[in-house]
């Protein structure tokens, strides 16, 4: 079977501008017929998950070719099951990796196994009785928070977090290895989210000016976030988007 991928997003500039705000998060992608993300999307993602995550990926062989809308031609490299958490659940997902700037597309067959329910009067889809909050990125599409790092994160954004947030560091790190892990865990966000989630977390966070320093430092300094974070202009041309959707001959 050969999968077209049909991204209507296949400018390199809007789709960088999209994979800056999906660290960590799907896309859904009620067109698609295969689940499939980027190669950085999927470095950057595993990087964000706990050692015991890390360790129970599972790769599988997969040579799976794919041709984007506008005729260009890329193989899966492989592709693998990731552990994820949705709402209170943790799941698992198989995608394929392919060599390019998208982020996870979650598929219709995948969302339909998984029996989500998606409600676009309240922007929510609801999961094993859970009802989760979608963002929309500034191109209109629906994303999914996979990890619970990435919600919390999200849940500050929009001023609704209340109440005292509880930060655990298993192993003695150093400030700026904390401040590395966090800047990850949460998906690259800015510093002022970052800032304001540690403050929330006790006293033992939100004093020390260190870490505070160090979570500037870097998230100034972060190469993911210099080149994602800060597209190049568009040259005076507007391009709308449509939703990226994969189609099957």
């Amino acid at each position: 079977m050969v999968h077209e991928v049909i991204l209507q997003l296949n400018n390199d500039i809007v789709l960088q501008a999209l994979l800056s705000e999906t660290w960590c998060s799907a896309i859904l992608d009620s067109g698609a017929s295969s689940t499939v993300c980027g190669k950085v999307w999927f470095e950057e993602y595993t990087k964000c998950l706990p050692p015991d995550d890390i360790s129970a990926i599972n790769y599988v062989e997969s040579s799976k070719p794919f041709r984007f809308g506008d005729g260009k031609k890329l193989v899966s490299q492989q592709a693998a099951i990731i552990p994820a958490s949705i709402g209170s659940h943790k799941i698992s997902i198989k995608t394929d990796i392919i060599d390019s700037n998208i982020p996870l597309l979650l598929s219709k067959a995948t969302m339909k196994k998984a029996q989500m329910q998606l409600d676009f009067e309240d922007d929510s889809i609801t999961f094993r009785g859970d009802c989760i909050p979608l963002d929309t990125t500034s191109n209109g599409l629906y994303s999914l928070p996979l990890t619970k790092p990435k919600s919390l994160i999200n849940e500050v954004s929009k001023d609704t977090l209340t109440g005292q947030i509880v930060l655990r560091v298993t192993q003695e790190k150093s400030d700026k290895e904390i401040a590395i892990k966090l800047h990850r865990s949460f998906g690259h966000p800015s510093a002022n989210k970052l800032l304001q989630l540690v403050g929330n977390a006790g006293k033992r966070w939100s004093s020390n000016e260190n870490l505070k320093k160090e979570i500037q430092e870097v998230t100034d300094h972060c190469k993911i976030c210099q080149i994602y974070k800060n597209p190049p202009p568009r040259h005076g041309f507007e391009i709308l988007p449509r939703t990226p959707h994969i189609t099957s001959n």
